[in-house]
C-alpha cells in the first residue's frame, strides 16, 4: 500500500517538474520574442540624432564701391543745364570724360541744331583748365531739379546752398527770401525741397 503511494507521489513531482519546465521555456520563448522585436523597431523619429548642417566656408567681403565722381560741368562756358544733363545721361559726367570725347561723340549726345555753333574745343581747353584746379567743395548740379534754372541755381549757391540736402533742410519761406522771384514767376518752394529731399537718398523724384 505503501509502495503504490509512493509511486504516485513520485509521478506527480516528475508531471510537475515538466510543467513548471515547459512553463520557463514559454516564457522564455516569450520575453526573447518580444525583445527580438524592440530590437528590430525602427527608433522614434524624436530620438534620431539631429543632421550635421554644413557651414559654407567664410567669404571676405567686397569692399563697397569708390563713390562715383562728378564734375559741375555747367561752369564751362557754353554748357548750360539741358547740355549738362544730356552729357551726364550719355555717362560724361566730369572735366576729364569731356576731354577724352570726340566732335562725333559731342554731336550724338547734344544733337545741336543747325543754328547752334558749338566750339568742342573750346570746352575742352576749358575741361583741362578746371580739372587742373583744386577740388572744390562738395556742390550737386540743383538745376537737376524742376523749376530750378541757372538763375535759381546762382542764387541758391550765393546764399550757400550747393547741396541737395542743404536745399531740403530749407523752409519755403526762406528760398523766397533767397530767390526774390516776381508774384507772376513764383515757384513751387515746397517741389524743390520734396524733390532735393529723393535726390540726397539718391533716388529720382516721382
Amino acid at each position: 500500500m505503501k509502495c503504490s503511494q509512493n509511486r504516485q507521489s513520485h509521478k506527480r513531482s516528475c508531471g510537475g517538474c515538466l510543467w513548471r519546465m515547459l512553463s520557463l521555456v514559454i516564457v522564455a520563448a516569450i520575453i526573447a520574442l518580444i525583445n527580438d522585436r524592440f530590437l528590430k523597431a525602427p527608433a522614434p523619429e524624436g530620438d534620431e540624432p539631429f543632421p550635421q548642417i554644413e557651414t559654407a566656408p567664410a567669404t571676405a567681403t567686397e569692399p563697397p564701391p569708390p563713390p562715383t565722381v562728378t564734375d559741375d560741368l555747367t561752369r564751362i562756358q557754353g554748357i548750360g543745364s539741358v547740355f549738362a544733363h544730356k552729357l551726364r545721361d550719355a555717362g560724361i559726367s566730369t572735366f576729364a570724360q569731356l576731354i577724352a570725347a570726340s566732335d562725333d561723340e559731342l554731336d550724338a549726345i547734344i544733337q545741336p541744331q543747325r543754328f547752334q555753333k558749338l566750339n568742342y574745343d573750346n570746352w575742352r581747353q576749358q575741361a583741362a583748365i578746371l580739372s587742373q584746379q583744386p577740388p572744390s567743395p562738395a556742390v550737386d548740379d540743383l538745376t537737376r531739379i524742376q523749376g530750378i534754372g541757372n538763375v535759381f541755381a546762382r542764387k541758391l549757391q550765393d546764399a550757400g546752398i550747393s547741396t541737395f540736402a542743404q536745399l531740403a533742410a530749407q523752409s519755403p519761406e526762406h528760398l523766397a527770401a533767397i530767390c526774390q522771384a516776381p508774384d507772376w514767376r513764383k515757384p513751387d518752394y515746397q517741389s524743390w525741397i520734396y524733390q532735393a529731399q529723393k535726390l540726397s537718398q539718391g533716388s529720382e523724384p516721382s
